[in-house]
């Protein structure tokens, strides 16, 4: 068996790469979220159930999904327009804000009848992942809401 092995760019290339990034216009369309962290230290089990026990400290909120590509791009120097989906909620009005805060053109198209896209992590102090709640609707829009996208 034959081992293949891909040579990386050289420096000069990578750098010319990400130049070209602050020439770059961008649109992403996909599936927005709201990341979220409640951060905390686990000192004991629960005795109700085999459990860790998360003493609350501080929550982190991060734009996710087609948004963290937008965000991504921006970082890197290009322009970056977003369409999504988001529901009428609280979550809708962070991530639109933060998108906003972080230079993103975002078309958020609201669907009354779906929450924002949200994925809470409860995490320790050491970033260590103990549970994950999502608040999503999985299924295809239609009808108006589509249009709106369109």
């Amino acid at each position: 068996m034959t081992a293949l092995l891909l040579a990386s760019p050289a420096e000069p290339r990578v750098r010319q790469i990400i130049a070209g990034f602050e020439r770059a216009d961008v649109l992403v369309v996909g599936d927005v979220m709201l990341d979220r962290f409640l951060v905390g230290r686990v000192t004991r089990i629960s005795p109700e159930a085999p459990v860790p026990v998360v003493a609350f400290d501080r929550e982190m909120r991060r734009i996710g999904g087609a948004a963290n590509v937008a965000h991504n791009l921006r970082a890197l120097g290009g322009r970056a327009g977003l369409v999504g989906v988001i529901g009428p909620d609280e979550s809708a009005s962070i991530l639109a804000a933060s998108c906003r805060e972080a230079g993103i053109e975002a078309s958020l198209t609201p669907d009354p009848d779906r929450p924002t896209t949200t994925k809470v992590r409860v995490v320790t102090e050491r970033n260590q992942q103990v549970a994950r709640v999502d608040y999503e609707l999985d299924t295809e829009i239609g009808g108006a809401v589509e249009d709106a996208v369109i």
